[in-house]
């Protein structure tokens, strides 16, 4: 009788301590929890790429397939050198105001992507059926919409793959020009040179010319 009513005592307070202890998402009941403690209950309802599913794919694919010849037509009374300086310009424009890491003023991501697809949408009057608009379109959206995206994100969670990023990138380029033209190959090539090298150094240099200057208008500090 005795281990009976033991066990019957326990079990009462086993199901109080239960009960107590079971998180609720309110915030008028004090809780013995931390305040950014969430139950398991709380990501029951979680759903991982939700708005990532084959049926996206399908409606791009269908669209960008079914407006190309549209694509193809809106430049084509244009002369070819007028079309090709404008899509130049617009690549250079989306070079500038590329998001490279740098949090400053300049930065426009939607520009960036909007400065490129135009300047490809510019491109494709000079091709010959829509198969190949629509094989420009798609590279065009992978690399000024998805890679950006994707770098971002690599990025984010991997930090150190910054430069094994570009020099892939760097690699890929390279490898795709020297078919073309071997003078712009080399050209693209003195120019990474420079950009990597020579303006790594001079930066470096003029740091020693830096000048600041300090007064009672500032605020205080701790030294």
């Amino acid at each position: 009788m005795v281990v009976k009513r033991r066990k019957k005592v326990c079990n009462g307070i086993l199901k109080n301590v239960t009960k107590e202890n079971t998180w609720k998402r309110v915030l008028y009941l004090k809780q013995p929890f931390p305040d950014n403690y969430s139950g398991h209950q709380f990501i029951n309802s979680l759903r991982k790429n939700d708005f990532i599913s084959l049926k996206t794919i399908i409606l791009y694919a269908g669209y960008a397939y079914g407006f190309s010849p549209v694509c193809q037509t809106l430049t084509a009374t244009v002369s070819t050198d007028s079309t090709v300086t404008t899509s130049a310009f617009m690549f250079l424009v989306n070079i500038i105001f590329c998001n490279y890491g740098c949090d400053v003023a300049m930065v426009s991501s939607a520009l960036s992507m909007n400065a490129g697809i135009f300047g490809t949408v510019c491109l494709v009057s000079r091709l010959s059926n829509r198969n190949e608009v629509f094989t420009l379109l798609t590279f065009s959206v992978v690399i000024f919409v998805v890679w950006p995206l994707l770098r971002g994100k690599l990025l984010e969670i991997y930090p150190t793959t910054n430069v094994p990023l570009a020099m892939c990138l760097a690699i890929c380029v390279t490898a795709s020009m020297y078919p073309l033209s071997s003078v712009m190959t080399l050209l693209y090539v003195a120019l990474h040179i420079f950009i990597t090298f020579m303006c790594s150094a001079l930066f470096v240099v003029m740091q020693s010319m830096k000048r600041t200057l300090h007064g009672a208008w500032e605020e205080a500090s701790l030294n």
